[in-house]
């Protein structure tokens, strides 16, 4: 279950808080989030996210979150960010949002208009 945390935390930030918490203590719950990102292995990520009482049939309110817990385990975050997401996309390259390479998957996501689209532009930052 998710851990207490103070009423005016949102939802996803409680879910940031206990991804550290529990990939920290759970190396095996760790290892099934790195593979959340995988559509082949992502249903291993599952049970944690039907605690958080995420809908698992419901593509767009599921990937959003299976994307940052793999993102979070992949990375053996220590803590949580306060980076923007453009932020956090261009600090995935050397150059910054400069690189050659950041440029055209940045301006992928842009367009993006669905969750599944904007996943799938921001999954190569941290694969």
């Amino acid at each position: 279950m998710p851990p207490p945390t103070p009423p005016t935390s949102s939802r996803e930030a409680r879910f940031v808080a206990s991804v550290l918490q529990r990939t920290q203590q759970d190396k095996g719950l760790a290892a099934r989030l790195r593979r959340a990102d995988n559509p082949a292995t992502e249903y291993q990520s599952w049970e944690f996210l039907a605690d958080w009482g995420i809908n698992l049939e419901d593509e767009a309110q599921r990937l959003p979150f299976t994307l940052v817990a793999a993102a979070m385990a992949k990375a053996k975050a220590a803590h949580n960010g306060n980076l923007k997401l453009g932020q956090a996309m261009a600090a995935c390259y050397s150059d910054g949002a400069k690189s050659d390479q950041a440029k055209p998957n940045c301006a992928a996501f842009w367009p993006a208009t669905t969750c599944q689209s904007c996943a799938a532009s921001c999954a190569p930052c941290w694969r």
